[in-house]
């Protein structure tokens, strides 16, 4: 007779199931589908998400629910429904312990606000980490339009895609003691839109205490190609144009809006996406519908622009990760070196769009660049190397200005670690999709070929003995900073990976042989970023 797993919750009782993990081979136990929020449909589309409550009985939770709806790249179709607000639990002991909780990570998955879910098909899977004894928690929101269409009123306000977000981690806060989690040293961990989604989170007074610690891999929510959808209702109109819908009153496209199909919605998204793409490869390559700033205050989590945000952020103890040839994303979607060559200086306008320059700074600031990164003023197939640092630096410069600095200047004595990753085995899958529009090879990794260590990827576990030994690094050093704050571990011996300050920078070089590198990542690229922005400043201001 198959055993229940049943867990009494404050929310009523709830019935999970045995697993196995195909890494580890230990037993594990998982809950599955637990509703966080109502389903956002009919008149709650596009609205924050209402919490789900308590349930009647005892609600089955052996199989996952669907993923926020979306198009899925890595299908090339349309997947998901609406009804889509839902947790996943995984803890490595049944019973749970009511003493000695655990520590809790818990995984907001990436992709562009456009794409991706916590369920197995995509990000969801614990296999490779689940043995190192915590609560593992993944959680699905709303994505692209249905989780960021904003037309500037109270009912539809944008960001209803941080907002679940927000009610998933209140979830966990109130509810994971039940499942044997320590609701106060809880780890939120997330890869490049989500990384700067939690960035944001840091900054918000309402919202930075749900959440203890912090690891974050390519991105923090200063990154200029997230541009906060400063034409975020010209976007809402130009997409109902494509669905034959001419208005330009926001209630009466509100209303047009929640009476279309979902799969109608996202099929014409993915011809605006096409049209978009030529004139702003860098920007525009799924998230056309990403985080803006709310017109109405309360209850909003962007109230003005995070750059403006840098000094409220609240430390805490941050893993903080770059793949050292990040910038190859840019090649994700074809080559960006011709449009480049012939549109640099609009290519500069669009990543510091942030900064008000007139015609005349523009044409300074982008020369400057273009002197920097193309000293011969060419910029062709031979410079794919110089292109990627050129992306991969207008990305990550003010990371160290507007975050980790900043973090240490507010609290010296604040754990902050850094790595950069350079392996290259099975799971490089960023990688894999550029290279088909990279005229070069490169050594290394892409931007979020790190995450796939960590949380697999569609169960794909054809991996080689070297990929086992990322994966061990990768699992010790994040559940033990998970766990004490501090992911050093004598099980991975002859390097102490120090934290890092200003005055004694220093960061991990992540393979398959570890090092520890002094000085700054990147710290000639950094410096010239340093100085332009600060001259930039000084300019607008004046």
């Amino acid at each position: 007779m198959e055993e229940d797993f049943i867990i009494k919750t404050k929310l009523g009782k709830i019935r999970g199931y045995k697993n196995v993990s195909q890494y580890s081979k230990q037993t594990y136990y998982s809950y599955c589908g637990v509703p966080y929020a109502k389903p956002p449909i009919e008149e709650l589309r596009f609205q924050p998400p209402v919490p789900y409550g308590k349930w009647k009985g005892i609600l089955d939770a052996r199989k996952e629910r669907d993923d926020c709806i979306h198009y899925a790249i890595i299908y090339r179709d349309i997947i998901g429904s609406e009804d889509c607000l839902y947790l996943n639990i995984h803890l490595s002991e049944y019973p749970p312990p009511k003493e000695n909780l655990k520590s809790v990570i818990v995984h907001f998955h990436g992709g562009g606000y456009s794409f991706g879910s916590g369920n197995r098909d995509y990000y969801g899977s614990p296999d490779f980490i689940i043995h190192k004894d915590f609560v593992y928690v993944n959680f699905n929101y709303r994505l692209h339009v249905l989780g960021f269409l904003n037309l500037d009123l109270p009912e539809c306000s944008g960001n209803a895609g941080l907002k679940d977000a927000v009610l998933a981690l209140q979830w966990v806060k109130q509810n994971i003691q039940a499942f044997g989690g320590d609701p106060n040293n809880i780890t939120l961990f997330g890869c490049s839109s989500s990384a700067s989604a939690i960035h944001l989170l840091m900054m918000h007074p309402h919202h930075r205490n749900l959440f203890n610690k912090a690891i974050m891999s390519g991105s923090c929510a200063t990154n200029p190609t997230i541009n906060y959808c400063e034409n975020h209702f010209h976007k809402a109109t130009q997409l109902a144009k494509i669905m034959g819908c001419y208005e330009t009153r926001p209630r009466k496209l509100l209303q047009f809006f929640r009476k279309q199909n979902a799969e109608n919605i996202i099929d014409s998204l993915n011809i605006l996406r096409k049209m978009e793409l030529p004139t702003n490869r860098l920007t525009a390559q799924h998230n056309l519908f990403i985080p803006s700033i709310e017109k109405f205050p309360d209850g909003a989590i962007l109230a003005e622009y995070p750059i403006n945000l840098w000094h409220t952020i609240d430390p805490i103890p941050v893993i903080y990760g770059v793949c050292n040839i990040d910038g190859m994303q840019a090649f994700a979607q074809g080559s960006p070196i011709q449009s480049l060559a012939f549109e640099f200086k609009d290519a500069v306008r669009r990543i510091l769009w942030a900064y008000k320059m007139d015609e005349s700074l523009l044409q300074e600031v982008a020369a400057k660049i273009k002197a920097f990164y193309f000293p011969d003023g060419d910029i062709n197939v031979k410079k794919c190397r110089e292109v990627c640092e050129f992306y991969q630096d207008t990305w990550q410069a003010q990371m160290y200005m507007s975050f980790l600095d900043v973090m240490h200047n507010k609290n010296p004595n604040n754990s902050l670690y850094i790595y950069e990753f350079w392996y290259e085995g099975s799971y490089n899958i960023a990688k894999r999709v550029a290279m088909r529009h990279l005229p070069c090879l490169m050594e290394g990794a892409d931007h979020g070929d790190d995450y796939y260590y960590f949380v697999g990827l569609n169960q794909n576990l054809n991996y080689t003995p070297n990929d086992v030994v990322i994966i061990d690094y990768m699992s010790e050093f994040f559940s033990n900073f998970a766990k004490y704050g501090n992911p050093n571990s004598d099980k991975i011996k002859g390097v102490e990976w120090k934290p890092y300050t200003p005055e004694d920078p220093s960061y991990l070089k992540f393979n398959l042989e570890l090092e520890v590198a002094e000085g700054r990542l990147n710290d000639k690229r950094i410096k010239f970023w340093e100085e332009l922005l600060n001259y930039i400043k000084s300019k607008c201001t004046n």
